[in-house]
């Protein structure tokens, strides 16, 4: 379960992702859009966990929600409820992948919990309910097969507000989430950026960059060994920077785009163990009642309260402990590892 409730602990303190599902689920009824979207309505439900509202206006445009405090040295995790409702909705997306995986001389089968590949899955089927709901929106009569309607999504998902939240357009392919490699050669994130558009089959560029940047770090590594699919765990420290600045040259120059666009940290999802099969997962996040404050700011030291959680505990967190680097005095690398990174854009 920790590999989805860290993921999870990253969205629900995504402020535009909550406050668009916390709107929405004021809009839609409920015994109309249960059957058409029913992650869409679980995720509601799970992000209503962490707010309350405020305002009484009848009209509920007019109407907000706000953050309720984190409680310290509690439970952070989401309802049995909630994942009941998720595992109803998409029952792969809560099935740990089966691997092959060295042990000792031998290779063995075992169960792989990606927290990155869990975030694609769930985008994917967010947007794809997304583009449900507008199609009944825009006309209630509209009932096509569920081929024709998948057909039609693939070849347009760019309407959706979670293509317009999370999507990064590159050559006209979108990604909710990009896994990006590490090797010997890199150091932090956007050398890892770079690297990435270094081994694509042709010279590509970001067409659209997303309000939320989500980054997942290609730790773990498929190979072969006799001729058998195998994988194991880059533990190689990245520097994550507070700002990262997307290098100019990776930006294409036919859209209109800003030539430089920065983004600011406010989630890590963490893997702690050795292998892809072993360890746990933990979040750190920005309390996001307090970024506001700090949206457009780009260089001065990083103050906001954040706080750690996991399947048992939440606790505060002060910003430098985010991006220290673990101290190894064995000299073996450590084997807690950021994994997976939210950015929001900082306006220009």
């Amino acid at each position: 379960m920790c590999f989805r409730n860290a993921a999870l602990q990253g969205l629900v303190h995504t402020s535009e992702f909550a406050q668009l599902f916390l709107q929405l689920g004021e809009v839609l009824k409920r015994d109309e859009f249960i059957h058409v979207a029913p992650l869409v309505h679980a995720t509601v439900d799970f992000i209503r966990m962490f707010y309350h509202k405020a305002g009484t206006n009848r009209d509920p445009q007019h109407n907000f929600w706000v953050n309720k405090d984190v409680t310290v040295g509690h439970p952070l995790e989401p309802s049995t409820k909630l994942f009941a409702a998720l595992t109803a909705a998409m029952p792969d997306l809560f099935k740990a992948t089966p691997i092959t995986v060295e042990q000792g001389e031998n290779l063995v089968m075992q169960s792989e919990e990606d927290s990155g590949e869990f975030l694609m899955s769930y985008f994917n089927k967010l947007n794809f309910e997304f583009d449900l709901i507008g199609r009944v929106l825009r006309s209630p009569a509209w009932r096509p097969s569920s081929s024709q309607l998948a057909k039609d999504y693939m070849r347009n998902p760019k309407q959706t507000s979670i293509y317009r939240l999370f999507g990064a357009a590159i050559s006209e392919r979108v990604h909710f989430v990009m896994t990006i490699p590490i090797d010997k050669s890199v150091v932090d994130v956007a050398g890892c950026l770079r690297l990435y558009f270094q081994h694509l089959p042709e010279p590509a560029y970001f067409e659209q960059l997303p309000s939320v940047l989500v980054l997942n770090l290609g730790r773990f590594v498929f190979g072969s060994r006799g001729g058998v699919q195998t994988t194991f765990k880059e533990l190689k420290m990245i520097k994550i920077p507070q700002v990262l600045t997307i290098p100019e040259a990776l930006i294409s120059s036919y859209f209109q785009l800003p030539s430089i666009v920065n983004y600011r940290l406010f989630a890590v999802v963490y893997h702690h163990g050795p292998t892809a099969v072993t360890g746990h997962y933990t979040a750190d996040a920005a309390h996001p009642g307090y970024r506001l404050h700090h949206h457009r700011a780009r260089d001065e030291k990083d103050t906001r309260p954040w706080f750690r959680a996991n399947d048992t505990s939440v606790s505060h967190l002060q910003a430098t402990e985010v991006y220290r680097t673990p101290d190894c005095p064995d000299g073996k690398p450590s084997t807690k590892t950021p994994f997976v990174l939210f950015y929001e854009q900082i306006p220009a």
